[in-house]
């Protein structure tokens, strides 16, 4: 899975990098292959979602004031308009709305391609692997039963040879 983290355009000698995150690891690349990346952030881009209205839809559904919402997120009162006119917004400052506001914010964007496909597919690989464990966890309960079962029989093995051992001792003396 890639996930994009951003794009690098260096104006001294016209280069662009691409910042992405791959299994969990922060790499560059450098000149990409645009043709690959371009349908992605071209989605990305031309998402429908108007962030700063959802926000103040929830802010308004909560009843909050623009001078609660900003203590909220530790901004001014002032600077409230600007987050509920934002198309787009940071990250964290996503983050710190969503615990505010105790709302998963960024669900809205998984409702919406490219993320919609992205979340789907690494959904479907979550359920294969989930299935995969209960497989091997029911393999792992299946020999657990056939473990108990020879231990029993080793135990009524045990048992039978020291009768017999005692009735052999018995008969020695």
């Amino acid at each position: 899975m890639i996930t994009v983290f951003g794009i690098i355009f260096n104006k001294k000698d016209n280069n662009t990098s691409l910042k992405v995150v791959k299994n969990n690891t922060l790499i560059q690349i450098n000149n990409p292959n645009w043709q690959f990346y371009n349908k992605y952030f071209l989605k990305l881009c031309d998402m429908s979602i108007h962030i700063g209205k959802i926000i103040e839809g929830l802010v308004e559904d909560k009843r909050l004031t623009q001078k609660e919402f900003g203590n909220l997120i530790n901004k001014h009162e002032k600077t409230v308009p600007d987050i509920f006119k934002r198309s787009t917004i940071a990250v964290d400052l996503l983050i710190a709305i969503s615990n505010a506001l105790k709302v998963d914010l960024f669900s809205f964007y998984y409702q919406e391609e490219p993320l919609k496909s992205l979340r789907n597919d690494e959904i479907t690989i979550l359920n294969n692997e989930n299935d995969r464990l209960h497989n091997v966890i029911r393999q792992l309960e299946k020999d657990l039963v056939q473990k108990d079962k020879l231990i029993n029989s080793q135990e009524e093995y045990i048992t039978i040879a020291k009768e017999r051992m005692a009735e052999y001792k018995k008969k020695e003396q």
